[in-house]
């Protein structure tokens, strides 16, 4: 069980670290696509972009998922289940 919650954790870290760079690194690549030689001034640069922001919150979503299966993991571990004894 101990292996488990380490891989969860460290999925969970991953997955924040690639949603980070995805929503960051995203948006920034689809400025440039759509204005290549930069943006002009005056440009409303706002919503393009917008589909990598949303991949990179999945990626947090899916990575709290991973942190609060690995707490659930960590407290059955700490207080196991009793067993109830039929009479």
């Amino acid at each position: 069980m101990e292996r488990r919650i380490r891989w969860l954790d460290r999925g969970a870290l991953l997955l924040f670290l690639v949603g980070m760079a995805t929503g960051v690194f995203g948006s920034q690549y689809a400025i440039d696509q759509r204005f290549p030689e930069g943006v002009p001034p005056g440009q409303d640069t706002d919503w393009i972009g917008v589909e990598w922001i949303g991949a990179g919150m999945g990626m947090w979503a899916l990575a709290v998922l991973c942190l609060f299966s690995s707490c659930i993991l960590r407290l059955a571990r700490r207080w196991p289940a009793r067993t109830v004894e039929s009479s």
